[in-house]
């Protein structure tokens, strides 16, 4: 291979190669959340610009235990969320998915 056309096949690999995604200080308002989010109802869900979080407890045994998710913020294409959950009975019971 003549050197330019090395140097023109590592060029268009350089610019094929993704970038880290680039964050400004202030994201559009569609990809920010104003406040948060707790979901604790059967099949409850939240849609955002980026995501669909879904509280996937069942409704097959509301007193084996609860479940709730908190989105707690979301910047660009990152969601923060945590979840938190109490069950009892059999253990082999499904619950969630």
């Amino acid at each position: 291979m003549k050197p330019l056309g090395f140097i023109a096949a590592l060029a268009a690999l350089a610019s094929a190669v993704p970038q880290p995604l680039q964050y400004s200080s202030e994201a559009p308002s569609s990809d920010r959340l104003s406040k948060r989010a707790t979901l604790c109802g059967p099949q409850e869900y939240l849609e955002t610009f980026w995501f669909l979080v879904k509280n996937g407890i069942s409704e097959a045994a509301p007193d084996d235990g609860s479940q709730c998710i908190t989105v707690v913020g979301q910047f660009d294409s990152l969601l923060r969320w945590s979840t938190s959950f109490t069950w009892s009975g059999a253990s082999s019971t499904p619950r969630s998915y």
